[in-house]
Order: structure tokens, then C-alpha cells, then sequence
């Protein structure tokens, strides 16, 4: 494995892999000054300071954008420092290897709504350029005690996600939305997540009735798409398509059988391996090939059965999409090691050659913090 400083593809992979160091120069010289991780979902960062002064994404040149996963400063040879002129860096091995910044504090974060809410409960900005609404901050399966093994979305919404709006009502949802087009015109797509409900048919009409409000005072040429749990009645899947849904992703995590039933319990008893690639293939029908999106865990099983994972959903014309397993405090999995360098390079150059071969694109072009979808469609893996 060649790893290439000068590409910003290849950095972003490798400290997802070792994690980074902030500073305490750096910290002071982030502060609030730019957007801190709101954590509406889960976490990886257990370290003493205040969390929440910690910046959600650190951006790369050539406008690549990676979550701060930190680590102690003898942890990990990547750290964040500030030099002598105030330039933010990015140091391997105590040298400097590139200029960086963070992505910006949105505009709308500290405005207040009609039920006396900040803006920043309710909504977020996920990478620099979509607007993400976590609907239902609690997932069912947390209180059956079957939650995926990987997953801290429960302790984090009773921690220090605390503050974060449990459930989105349709009508805040859309003046808050109105309010984040207006201040970030920087937005282009909007993304619509909610943990399950022991409704499947349920859980989806919620999303339903957010995805109509907000799309409809979305600017012309915004993009909708919605990661969820999938409904028991699939001609539900029609009518999200009505709501101006452009794409949808439900999550395997896994492809492998067994490993799905090991570590997704609660997706076994309540929907069932097999069921899951019924949905996909009536997702296909309704929105066509290249919008419909299985995401897996990377890290959580083999190369060889990720890569079969690929061929299957090749197969019937479903886009995988990976995000990076990190071991968040109080999930099953929070002593579970990171995926090495070489596992993540060998699945993205797998990956590249499903995109770039049949002309997918990653879910949010702009790029996300914990996946290499972009990177990958921008051929920083050929």
C-alpha cells in the first residue's frame, strides 16, 4: 500500500484509520469559531475537555471534509497545530504536512424558533453542504436491547446529545428549514434520518411528513434523500417517491449473513435478512438504478465477503455506501479496533471500480465525515 501525501483522499482514509490529535493551541484557536459536533447520533470522542468545543469536521485541501475522531497525543502520529503565523495545520509525525480549516459555523445555529427552541436542536449541517434532519432521536431496538453492536445513538441522545430535539414536528421542521436556506445558500441537498420505531409501516409515514414540508420551501435543485428503516408495506415506498424524495439508503451493515445476525439482532428479529433485498429491489423499481443505497460498516467483516456484498448489490442495480466503523463509548463495540490502512484502501479501490464502472455517485457529492463515497467517485482510488 502507497499512500500519496499530496492526495487528500488517501489522508482522509488513513486518519480514519489513526484517528488525530488536537492541540491545545489548536483547541483554543477553534473554540466556537466554527461548527462544533452537535452529536444528533452517536460518537467517538472520549477524551477529557469539553466535547462540545470540539469541531465537527476538519476540511482538507481540494475541499475534502473528514470527522475528528481524537485520540491521546501519544496515540496517533496525525495532530492538529497552529503555527507560528496562526495557520491551522495537519502534522504526520510531528511535521507539516498541509494547511487546513473547519467547516463553518452555520448561520442559523443560534437563531431561535416559534417554540423557543435554537435552530441548532432541530437541524444540522452534515459536511459542509447538506442540511440533516434526525428525526426520533431514540431507536427501537435500544429499548429491546437489541441494538446493532456498533451503535451508541441511545447513550449519546442521554448524554451529551442530550439537548438535542427528540422528535421533529412538521411544523417546526419546516420553519426551521425555511430559516437554513435563507442564511446557508451554501446548502444542496437535505438528508432525512430517524432511528426505528416498532412501526415500520409507522417510523416511515413520520419521515414522510417531514420530507413534504421541507421540500416543499426547498430552492429549486436541492436534492432529498432519506436513510431508514424499511417499511413492512412496500408500496409505501411510492408514495415517499410523491414527497420529492430523490433517494433512499437502507442499512445491511454487513453483508455477510451470520455477521448480520450477530451483530444487527434487533434488524434480524424485526425485519430479517432476506426481507431487507425485497426492499431493495422494489426500492429500484421506484426510484431506478443509482438512487437506492445500502450502507455497510466498513471494518465490521472480511474483504472477500464485503467485495461478494458488492457483486450482489451490482447485481440489482443498489449503490453500496460505507462509513468507517469507530468505536464509540458505551456501544458493544467500543473496544473493537478501527479498520487497518490496508483494509481501507483495498475496499475503496473495490468500490472505485463499481462507480467509476457503471457511473454511480455517492449519496452527497459534496462528501461526508466518516465515508470515502466522494473520494472514491472523484477517483482519489483508481
Amino acid at each position: 500500500m502507497k499512500i500519496d501525501f499530496n492526495n487528500p483522499g488517501h489522508i482522509k482514509a488513513v486518519i480514519l484509520s489513526d484517528c488525530i490529535y488536537l492541540s491545545e493551541e489548536a483547541r483554543k484557536e477553534v473554540g466556537l469559531k466554527y461548527a462544533e459536533n452537535r452529536y444528533p447520533y452517536g460518537r467517538s470522542n472520549n477524551e477529557s475537555w469539553d466535547l462540545r468545543s470540539i469541531p465537527s469536521e476538519l476540511l482538507l485541501p481540494e475541499d475534502i471534509v473528514i470527522g475528528v475522531h481524537l485520540k491521546n497525543k501519544n496515540e496517533t502520529p496525525w495532530s492538529i497545530e497552529v503555527s507560528k503565523s496562526g495557520q491551522v495545520e495537519l502534522h504526520f509525525e510531528g511535521k507539516s504536512v498541509t494547511p487546513i480549516s473547519f467547516s463553518p459555523r452555520p448561520n442559523f445555529f443560534d437563531k431561535k424558533l416559534s417554540n423557543g427552541k435554537l435552530a441548532q436542536q432541530e437541524i444540522v449541517l452534515y459536511g459542509k453542504y447538506s442540511l440533516s434532519l434526525f428525526n426520533r432521536g431514540w431507536c427501537y431496538f435500544f429499548g429491546t436491547k437489541e441494538q446493532c453492536k456498533f451503535c451508541s445513538l441511545g447513550t449519546t441522545r442521554d448524554d451529551i446529545g442530550a439537548d438535542n430535539i427528540f422528535n421533529i414536528f412538521p411544523p417546526i421542521a419546516e420553519e426551521a428549514a425555511i430559516m437554513a436556506f435563507k442564511e446557508e445558500p451554501r446548502i444542496k441537498h437535505v438528508d432525512y434520518c430517524a432511528g426505528t420505531h416498532p412501526d415500520n409501516n409507522i417510523g416511515i409515514k413520520q419521515q414522510m411528513d417531514l420530507i413534504k414540508v421541507v421540500s416543499k420551501v426547498a430552492p429549486r435543485g436541492i436534492t432529498h434523500h432519506l436513510l431508514t428503516f424499511p417499511p413492512d408495506d412496500l408500496n409505501l415506498l411510492a408514495e415517499l417517491k410523491a414527497t420529492g424524495l430523490n433517494s433512499i439508503a437502507f442499512n445491511l451493515e454487513v453483508f455477510d449473513e451470520n455477521l448480520f445476525k450477530e451483530i444487527c439482532p434487533g434488524k434480524q428479529s424485526h425485519y430479517g435478512y432476506g426481507k431487507f433485498f425485497k426492499a431493495f429491489d422494489e426500492a429500484v423499481k421506484v426510484f431506478g438504478k443509482g438512487n437506492v443505497y445500502c450502507g455497510f460498516v466498513g471494518g465490521l467483516e472480511p474483504i472477500k465477503s464485503l467485495r461478494k456484498g458488492f457483486d450482489e448489490l451490482l447485481k440489482r442495480d443498489v449503490v453500496p455506501s460505507i462509513n468507517w466503523f469507530h468505536p464509540d463509548p458505551e456501544s458493544d463495540y467500543k473496544n473493537k479496533a478501527r479498520p487497518s490502512k490496508e483494509y481501507i484502501f483495498e475496499a475503496a479501490k473495490a468500490m472505485s471500480d463499481i462507480y467509476l464502472g457503471n457511473n454511480f455517485q455517492p449519496i452527497f457529492p459534496g462528501g461526508t465525515r466518516n465515508s470515502l463515497d466522494t473520494e472514491i467517485w472523484r477517483e482519489y482510488f483508481v
